[in-house]
């Protein structure tokens, strides 16, 4: 177990705008935000779950008070998923489950990617 202070998240904005130069819209920047998780690594049970090609990619469990997005392609926006950095190495949450009960908060499975974002 790990309790991770210096983890951070990495969101996308939303809003695009339109480069005069080129009069393409340019690509939203990412916002960096400093949250407080406990990072585990998956049970057996919740590794067997996952896609065999998934198991490699250093799945990890956070659990914060803090939200955090997955891909959301059913929005016209397609906003893509925040990523975590632990440890210097940055991950994708691809999955995330909200607890309101005794103590909120968020368990999200998370997915080391393999080149940063830009």
């Amino acid at each position: 177990m790990l309790l991770a202070t210096g983890t951070y998240t990495r969101r996308r904005g939303t809003a695009r705008t339109i480069d005069p130069a080129t009069g393409h819209a340019t690509t939203p920047t990412w916002a960096e935000a400093t949250i407080t998780a406990n990072v585990q690594p998956l049970s057996p049970e919740q590794l067997s779950r996952l896609p065999e090609g998934d198991r490699v990619r250093d799945p990890r469990l956070v659990i914060t008070r803090e939200s955090l997005r997955t891909v959301d392609a059913s929005s016209g926006a397609k906003l893509p998923a925040d990523r975590v950095v632990i440890g210097g190495t940055e991950y994708e949450v691809v999955s995330v489950e909200q607890y309101t009960a005794i103590l909120p908060h968020y368990e999200a499975v998370v997915m080391r990617v393999a080149e940063p974002a830009p």
